[in-house]
């Protein structure tokens, strides 16, 4: 893999690796925010909340091991394919159609989605 590559990767998936690692800082914040979202018991928020921070730091992780090593192309694509899934149901639960006061976030979700299939397809073709 090219360096060029690389740092495009580590671009679009260092940002999640970074959001996994703030869902477990600022566990509190983030189990309160998706409470009042899907309503409920605040400890199912609390469990969704690590569950979804060891998705976002492991995800990227076993893409970055396909650029290391070059195998595992699979599980890559897998984890490029579910990073892109997981963008697009956080963007619908969190965002719903773009309006004027939540344009930015949704449309920068929706590159995000982009990018994570792109990497996917990359991977695939390699």
């Amino acid at each position: 893999m090219d360096i060029i590559t690389l740092v495009i990767f580590l671009a679009i998936l260092g940002m999640f690796v970074i959001a996994g690692f703030d869902k477990i800082t600022n566990h509190d914040a983030s189990v309160k925010r998706l409470t009042s979202k899907i309503g409920g018991d605040p400890s199912l928020s609390s469990v969704l909340i690590w569950m979804t921070a060891l998705f976002e730091i492991v995800a990227p992780l076993v893409v970055v091991w396909w650029l290391i090593t070059g195998t595992g192309n699979i599980a890559a694509i897998s984890a490029a394919v579910s990073l892109a899934i997981f963008t697009v149901i956080v963007t619908i639960m969190f965002y719903g159609a773009p309006k004027a006061s939540n344009k930015w976030p949704f449309w920068s979700n929706v590159t995000t989605t982009g990018a994570l299939l792109l990497v996917a397809s990359t991977i695939y073709n390699a």
